[in-house]
């Protein structure tokens, strides 16, 4: 599809009706999903898999792929209520805008857009996603809300649900986070302050973090920082071996090779329709 002498971009089928970007390139192999505008894989040549997704991740469509980085909006879990989890754009199918290739990097640029087309949703709305791929992962999405009958102002709720590969839950912390304050969506429990020594087990919380936070990988020795943009908090999440079984779509003791740390506006914010908001991550990994 697109190619130069430091990399390529190829389309490439999935499952039937599943269409994703292969990109390869002399810092980076990754994969992307035109479903879902999901980047399902990022893999920076001087280190392993930075992304996890699940062997047994299902394709299905109005289903969420298992891994990688679910793109939550317009609302990020149970904030909307009766509509389920996570928004409709990790279900939708996003268009291909440009793809472009330098020695640095690689940018792909996706776009969704739709008018009063889901019944928890009945506005009009354009999203860009712009997609760096290089030795760091650079993911941005600008988006409007178009509402000229109705509305001045629209709830909203966003997050990107990123899986992050690690050795083993056990040998991994995020400092930043230890004896933060959180709210804790197992207990139902708001204000905690404790201790976080690792991440295995059911943990769901939400950290009030709004600056980088880092994931320390003790066995494979390094370090994955997550940047975000514009978002309030970072939310820590895995089922654990108490919950896995809820998910027909986790490889068995999958829970124990990724966490979730999601960049998100987790909860119901009124945005301005007619208004240019942006959310964004940028992942850098680095040796211990």
């Amino acid at each position: 599809m697109t190619k130069s002498d430091v990399g390529e971009i190829v389309q490439t089928t999935l499952a039937e009706g599943f269409e994703a970007l292969v990109v390869k390139h002399q810092h980076c192999n990754a994969t992307i999903s035109l479903y879902g505008g999901q980047i399902l894989q990022w893999h920076p040549s001087e280190h392993k898999p930075v992304l996890w997704l699940s062997d047994t991740a299902i394709y299905q469509k109005n289903k969420g792929i298992r891994g990688g980085i679910p793109v939550c909006w317009p609302w990020f879990s149970g904030t909307l209520p009766n509509a389920g989890a996570h928004g409709f754009a990790r279900t939708a199918t996003w268009q291909l805008k440009s793809a472009d290739i330098n020695s640095d990097c690689v940018e792909i640029v996706l776009t969704l857009a739709g008018n009063s087309e889901n019944p928890h949703w009945p506005h009009s709305y354009s999203l860009t996603q712009t997609i760096i791929l290089g030795k760091e992962l650079s993911q941005r999405i600008d988006f409007t809300v178009e509402d000229e009958t109705s509305h001045a102002m629209v709830p909203l709720s966003n997050a990107f649900h990123t899986y992050f590969s690690v050795s083993h839950t056990d040998n991994v912390t995020v400092p930043v986070l230890d004896n933060q304050r959180y709210d804790c969506k197992v207990t139902w429990q708001d204000g905690l302050v404790n201790p976080l020594k690792n991440v295995t087990g059911f943990i769901d919380r939400i950290y009030y973090q709004q600056t980088a936070a880092t994931i320390v990988d003790h066995k494979w020795q390094r370090k994955i920082t997550v940047e975000p943009l514009n978002t309030q908090q970072m939310v820590l999440w895995n089922p654990g071996k108490e919950k896995v079984g809820e998910f027909n779509d986790i490889h068995p003791n999958g829970e124990t090779e990724y966490v979730c740390l999601e960049p998100a506006n987790a909860f119901l914010s009124e945005i301005e329709v007619n208004k240019r908001y942006s959310i964004g991550q940028t992942i850098r990994v680095t040796a211990i």
